[in-house]
């Protein structure tokens, strides 16, 4: 079909999606390979969610009939600039990339496809940048053997690297210039993932590609979040917030505190902090704590804990508590046993440090 009218391409749209299902997400990205050609990595340029369905037929379009998504650009949307809204970002994606001779691919999504395990390396990218732009919360996507998939890569200011090609960059003293951000399977956050509105982060190292930060957190030089974690609404991070674990609205994970991960030592729980939670310095949490707790400094709270109930004065194992709602944890400087005790204790944060905007 030839377009040389706008009344053509509604034409083609209607009917592309006369007998098919359209995507829930759908997208361009970058495909990065090595000095040998091996594919390494797929940045994500944009994501649409349920939206833009004109534009991505006349990309399949295009694409099933050999042109590229360059020349679908000059085909398809010569009047792009005054006309349809809402698509210029994924136009510009394509055109700004494609200027610079990249590899530019197109992927499609349904949430069906995000309940099954990623099977290529494209979908693991997919998916740590559909947690990262707030498209999906932690633990509503399928991440299982995701590892398997990422190769160990050196993340620059410049792209990433496989290491082999960058030791040698480096013999041949042509790292100048480059900065090294990180040697993970993972690409750090703000490398390829806009910031989100409403975010602070005083170390931009210390957070993980697939991490999810609501608007109102506020991430301080030693905070950490990992991948398929983070927050849900306004909180404090100060301390370590590990694979699978949720932090909700007003919490405050205090300075070189945490909770246990999932990654490694067998544990499959998934951690979280319900609403207005303390987890207070140096503590570790290995049980899932419901709405306004307190964990007090020091205290380890792991799910095999002997822990003294206060209230019903027995002892219990701390994953008795899962899930329960105000609780106060401490260890007793004087037995030194842990002891719990249900109490509501007011926990604010300081909201001029969670205007992000």
């Amino acid at each position: 079909m030839s377009i040389t009218a706008k009344e053509d391409l509604e034409r083609l749209v209607n009917e592309y999606w006369k007998e098919r299902k359209k995507p829930d997400y759908w997208g361009v990205m970058e495909q990065i390979s090595d000095s040998r050609g091996y594919t390494i990595a797929y940045k994500v340029l944009v994501v649409k969610h349920k939206e833009n369905y004109d534009v991505y037929a006349a990309i399949r379009h295009g694409l099933k009939n050999g042109l590229s998504l360059g020349e679908i650009l000059v085909e398809y949307f010569w009047f792009v600039k005054d006309s349809i809204v809402g698509i210029n970002d994924v136009i510009h994606a394509i055109e700004a990339w494609k200027k610079f001779g990249k590899d530019i691919r197109f992927f499609a999504y349904n949430e069906e496809d995000l309940k099954n395990p990623p099977k290529e390396l494209w979908e693991v990218h997919v998916r740590l940048a559909l947690l990262s732009r707030r498209f999906k919360k932690p633990n509503e996507i399928n991440l299982e053997g995701a590892f398997k998939l990422l190769p160990n890569l050196v993340w620059t200011n410049v792209g990433p690297f496989t290491v082999e090609d960058w030791n040698q960059k480096l013999v041949k003293g042509e790292t100048d210039g480059i900065v090294v951000l990180a040697v993970d399977k993972f690409p750090p956050f703000f490398l390829w993932n806009p910031v989100p509105e409403g975010v602070r982060v005083a170390n931009a190292d210390m957070v993980r590609a697939g991490a999810h930060l609501a608007s109102g957190t506020t991430v301080m030089h030693y905070g950490f979040v990992n991948f398929n974690a983070g927050t849900l609404g306004k909180s404090m991070v100060e301390g370590r917030i590990s694979a699978g674990t949720v932090v909700d609205e007003g919490t405050d994970m205090g300075a070189g505190g945490g909770f246990l991960g999932t990654l490694s030592g067998g544990n499959s729980i998934k951690m979280k902090a319900g609403k207005n939670c303390l987890v207070g310095a140096m503590s570790e949490v290995g049980v899932p704590l419901g709405d306004n707790c307190t964990v007090a400094t020091g205290t380890c709270f792991a799910p095999g804990t002997p822990v003294y109930d206060l209230d019903e004065q027995c002892w219990k194992k701390a994953i008795d508590f899962k899930d329960q709602n105000n609780l106060l944890i401490w260890r007793n400087s004087k037995n030194g046993r842990i002891e719990v005790q249900r109490k509501k204790v007011e926990v604010s944060l300081n909201e001029e440090l969670h205007q992000n905007d």
